[in-house]
């Protein structure tokens, strides 16, 4: 038999999945557990299935120079079709290893943070239906030894990626069955086969009775066919494309079959979030490219309008807005500094800024006219208008006097209020009486 290549994808138990305050998704990763077998499957000269036991020993999992290529290692929606990271050649970079290692109960324990929204997707899929994703670690060996039991014992090399998240049992060469297929031409101690591509065809139990498993538009001409052995084990001819060369074999092997239809669904799962996650990215697009139009025509309207000159309707209205906006403010301002005078030579959308700057905690910096209005009427919404009503009375006076040009405000803030308003509205009529 071929001494078998030397890179490997494992999947082990998942840890709990925490959410940041920012959105980002933080959990444990186990990289291996010494003593811990795991299948493996391989194809021969001949072309016949082959299965292989292997473990990794205390100082195979926890040698220094291994074990110090974890930090900073890439997590990935899946394993790309290389097998190599690549330089994330095919953008499914989802997260990171941080530099935090444990070992527990002979397991390889590491820190991870997902922060792609591809990834907090499918995390977030999954948890809803109760269940935790899992992680997939793709690494080399320094060296497999066979031992006189016939198992395989692992001295693992350098870590190159690790697939995460993906669903609860269908990782590649999981925990129980996996698939990893060698390839002689490669550079020994990275080979790995193609990406495993399938149709599951409709299967029978073992009662005879028939169910349909879907199918995969990806898989081209393979196939998976499986066969009713009158009750016993069951058979599936599967299909697998190496370097562009279909090859065929049975399989008896229940779990590997299993393996299958979890890898199919897998597949499909990830590609139905991947295409959900673009639609919603273009859509995003679609809403800003949209909102862009309607600023441009906003802009546009705003800049004809100032171009425009304005009637004495317009500016009448506009000294009124002013007024409004301080008949309301100057009462509020004044508890604080009963000196205040409002600046008339402010916009109304600049005074309604300068109010609220003084009078709420509102950030206004880079904001434009329409939410400085929109927060100003909704200060005016929460203050109530009958109290707006009574506390505006008394100042409402000395505004309209200093509009007019009258220079006698002196120091109304400390008359009586029923001397000030006889006084003045005696001040109007003589003047109206001089008009005459």
């Amino acid at each position: 038999m071929a001494e078998p290549q030397l890179f490997r994808l494992d999947k082990f138990d998942p840890l709990p999945w925490e959410k940041l305050s920012d959105g980002r998704y933080w959990t444990h990763v186990v990289l291996g557990q010494v003593g811990k077998p795991l299948k493996y499957y391989s194809l021969d000269e001949d072309g016949k299935l082959i299965e292989r036991t292997e473990v990794v020993t205390d100082a195979g999992l926890f040698n220094d120079d291994s074990v110090h290529t974890i930090a900073g290692l890439p997590m990935v929606l899946t394993h790309p079709k290389t097998r190599k990271f690549n330089l994330n050649r095919e953008g499914l970079r989802v997260g990171t290893l941080l530099n935090r290692v444990a070992r527990e109960d002979g397991k390889l324990i590491t820190e991870a943070i997902i922060d792609d929204y591809r990834g907090v997707a499918v995390i977030e899929r999954i948890l809803a239906t109760g269940k935790l994703p899992e992680a997939s670690s793709g690494y080399g060996l320094k060296k497999l030894t066979q031992r006189e039991d016939g198992i395989w014992e692992q001295f693992r090399g350098e870590y190159d990626h690790v697939a995460a998240p993906l669903e609860p049992g269908s990782g590649r060469a999981g925990e129980s069955v996996g698939l990893r297929f060698d390839q002689k031409e490669w550079t020994k101690g990275l080979a790995l086969a193609e990406p495993l591509y399938f149709d599951l065809a409709s299967q029978r139990s073992d009662s005879g009775e028939e169910r349909d498993s879907g199918d995969n538009s990806k898989a081209s001409s393979n196939k998976t066919d499986s066969k009713d052995t009158g009750g016993k084990n069951k058979v599936a001819t599967i299909v697998l494309r190496l370097d562009n060369t279909d090859r065929a074999f049975e399989v008896t092997d229940e779990g590997l079959i299993s393996a299958i239809g979890a890898l199919q669904s897998r597949a499909d799962s990830l590609q139905s979030d991947l295409e959900k996650v673009e639609g919603e990215l273009e859509q995003s697009k679609s809403d800003y490219s949209r909102l862009e139009g309607e600023l441009e025509v906003t802009k546009s309207q705003l800049e004809k309008a100032d171009s425009n000159r304005m009637d004495e309707n317009a500016i009448a209205t506009q000294i009124q807005q002013r007024l409004d906006v301080w008949s309301v403010a100057v009462p509020e301002l004044r508890q604080d500094n009963p000196n205040f005078q409002p600046d008339y030579s402010l916009s109304s959308t600049q005074a309604k800024a300068f109010c609220l700057g003084k009078l709420t905690s509102i950030k206004l910096d880079g904001r434009d006219a329409s939410f400085v209005d929109g927060a100003w009427d909704t200060y005016l919404q929460m203050r109530g208008s009958r109290h707006r009503q009574d506390e505006s009375r008394q100042p409402l006076d000395g505004l309209y006097y200093q509009v007019d040009g009258d220079s006698e405000r002196g120091d109304m803030s400390h008359e009586d209020p029923r001397e000030e308003r006889r006084r003045r509205i005696e001040n109007r009529r003589n003047r109206n009486y001089k008009r005459h």
